[in-house]
């Protein structure tokens, strides 16, 4: 009920004390110049006297009865609705709408809505949060996908330093824990020993040992000559098949024991050339 409200109260105790101000103090004349007996007053200096506020049912003590940034005189004057911050409908309120009484036509632009420069109103904040909370929405996204990025990077990381320690473990491994494989000559098993190592002098020795059991393979068979080069010279291709791979390999332990440190050999080098002695001891059974 209105005449409860304080607004109303704060009115009328407001008036009571104008009036006795006309009396005591002559304002009041017969001319009419005060407003509150000749009802001119605008307690919100909004452009529209208390009296014609009371008519329209406006607050006499808000200069903006609807909020929507336009002072209630100036509603009045333009045509607008004083009581509705959107007059046209159109959901824009009027203090933003270029035009408040077409409802297909006015707002302001993006830029008006950043940076307008107009009042800052609600439809300015609506859409100022809303481009904001949609950066937030993507940042929050873009985050996310880091921190998995980098879960998963870790995780791969930990797998592959697994993988490494077990390679590395497995090459290094005593000589003593190597599963023993049943070889007829037990020199070749010292070979494949030295062989999977990941160390380039060990590749060395395995070939060495490999050729000097070709040495023995050669006397044994019967092989003439007093040296292997001498021994493979005096072989027959039709009874030695693999008699190639056999200088092949002969050719890479020389170059280890005449260049030594100077020979670069690689792992794959070193395994190719093993893989040529076994053909060898493998056609003649020795392995």
């Amino acid at each position: 009920m209105r005449f409860l409200s304080i607004d109303y109260i704060f009115y009328q105790i407001y008036s009571f004390f104008r009036f006795v101000g006309d009396i005591l103090f002559g304002t009041n004349n017969a001319s009419g110049t005060n407003g509150a007996v000749n009802g001119s007053l605008d307690s919100d200096g909004d452009g529209l006297t208390d009296t014609e506020e009371r008519r329209l049912g406006t607050d006499p003590f808000r200069a903006d009865t609807d909020g929507d940034g336009i002072p209630d005189g100036e509603e009045v004057r333009r045509g607008l609705n004083p009581l509705n911050p959107d007059t046209d409908g159109d959901g824009i309120l009027d203090g933003v709408d270029k035009y408040p009484l077409d409802p297909n036509a006015g707002g302001p632009s993006l830029l008006d809505s950043l940076f307008g420069g107009t009042s800052q109103t609600a439809s300015d904040t609506t859409v100022f949060l809303s481009i904001l909370n949609g950066l937030q929405t993507f940042f929050i996204i873009l985050i996310l996908i880091f921190i998995g990025g980098i879960f998963f990077s870790y995780i791969r990381w930990k797998e592959e330093l697994y993988k490494a320690k077990q390679k590395f473990n497995d090459a290094y491994k005593p000589v003593g824990e190597v599963p023993v494989e049943l070889y007829k000559h037990p020199r070749w098993q010292s070979v494949i020993n030295h062989m999977n190592t990941l160390n380039q002098a060990e590749w060395r020795v395995a070939i060495l040992e490999a050729d000097m059991m070709l040495a023995e393979m050669l006397e044994k068979r019967g092989f003439p000559g007093l040296t292997i080069g001498d021994q493979l010279k005096s072989a027959n291709k039709d009874t030695f098949t693999t008699l190639q791979d056999a200088w092949d390999a002969h050719r890479v332990r020389n170059q280890i024991a005449h260049e030594g440190s100077a020979f670069v050999l690689t792992e794959r080098e070193a395994r190719r050339v093993i893989g040529l002695y076994e053909r060898v001891f493998k056609e003649f059974n020795f392995i």
